[in-house]
């Protein structure tokens, strides 16, 4: 990271009917997400009100430890700073043309017709195995099977689709990714 830092992406946020912040995987520890299947997976995970901030999550089935609960990361459409096995999860739908992302759910206002969702069978069933985060970056391994998908929020952002303003995705020097990543059961609301 380097010159002017730019504006905040992570999303503050409570956890539904508390005024408490969820706690970041930094908090709980990486251990409490690992090994559990994944159930479920949503684009547009929390709210703000009037609509949702795109939170992206991935449902964990409960273990003797935890209940289901959601691993969550508390970006502003956060599908789309993702990479799912080296491809975008998902773009503005002005740069489908430049690269097709694994997902698309978006309504016939945008002009985009087709939807498709390449996502779903890799994560539905597979269990992180790994989980590395550094300052800017991360990646987990999800193992199906016999099969191993990477999930990554990836330290070179110029690989991620930009804004839909056309804006190069970046990283702020004082936010760490560990600090985006949270665990929660509750509905998250947007206090940003």
């Amino acid at each position: 990271m380097t010159g002017k830092s730019p504006r905040s992406v992570i999303v503050r946020c409570v956890e539904e009917g508390t005024s408490s912040p969820p706690k970041s995987i930094h908090e709980t520890g990486i251990d409490r997400v690992l090994n559990r299947p994944i159930l479920s997976w949503c684009d547009h995970c929390g709210t703000y009100g009037m609509g949702g901030p795109g939170f992206f999550g991935l449902e964990l089935a409960s273990n003797s430890v935890h209940h289901s609960e959601f691993l969550v990361l508390t970006l502003w459409g956060a599908d789309e700073w993702l990479r799912l096995n080296g491809r975008w999860l998902a773009a503005h739908p002005k740069y489908y043309r430049m690269c097709r992302p694994m997902f698309s759910s978006l309504p016939p206002t945008f002009g985009v017709y087709e939807k498709w969702d390449e996502v779903t069978p890799c994560l539905l069933g597979s269990s992180i195995t790994q989980f590395n985060l550094n300052d800017y970056s991360c990646e987990m391994r999800l193992i199906q099977g016999s099969v191993v998908h990477v999930l990554e929020l990836p330290e070179n952002k110029k690989v991620l689709p930009p804004h839909g303003s056309g804006e190069i995705r970046q990283w702020p020097d004082n936010e760490k990714v560990a600090d985006a990543w949270v665990v929660s059961s509750e509905t998250l609301h947007c206090i940003d």
